[in-house]
């Protein structure tokens, strides 16, 4: 018998003595090789199809918070408009009342008061829709921009 019969011979020898060990060793090395090969997935927050690693979710996090500043601002910019507008109904409730006591002193006439009236409300509705558009107008840039930053982001995952 050759001497490399009998080293293979005493290897499987000391296996088949040891099994238990020799199993353990197989299952920690294939465990040890799945916990480092594969790396951990969650469900994309844009995507419910797509799974995605800690990068990538920390990219869509990132683009989720451009979007709601964007909403954010968004709701800044309608609640200061709605202030405005109240704002502008009051001075026009004041303005009117104005009108109508120099109208009760006998100061003015009822058509210079109708006159008056309708001019006031001629310019203060062009006026009001001039700005109105030029404040939508920057606002739906701001949000398209923010939204074009938003998806770039989130394709990048």
């Amino acid at each position: 018998m050759s001497p490399k019969a009998d080293a293979v011979h005493t290897f499987t020898n000391w296996i088949s003595y040891n099994r238990g060990l020799v199993a353990a060793i197989i299952i920690g090395a294939v465990s040890a090789l799945f916990l480092v090969s594969c790396e951990p997935r969650t469900q994309s927050l844009f995507d419910a199809q797509r799974k995605v690693t800690a990068a990538e979710l920390a990219r869509e996090i990132s683009a989720a918070e451009c979007q709601y500043d964007a909403m954010m601002k968004a709701a800044e910019l309608a609640k200061a408009d709605l202030e405005a507008q109240i704002k502008r109904r009051q001075e026009f409730v004041a303005l009117a009342g104005q009108v109508g006591n120099m109208a009760a002193t006998g100061t003015v006439s009822a058509g210079g008061i109708a006159g008056a009236v309708v001019q006031l409300l001629t310019l203060a509705l062009g006026a009001g829709l001039i700005y109105d558009n030029r404040r939508k107008d920057r606002l739906i840039a701001d949000v398209k921009t923010i939204n074009k930053t938003a998806d770039a982001l989130a394709k990048e995952t």
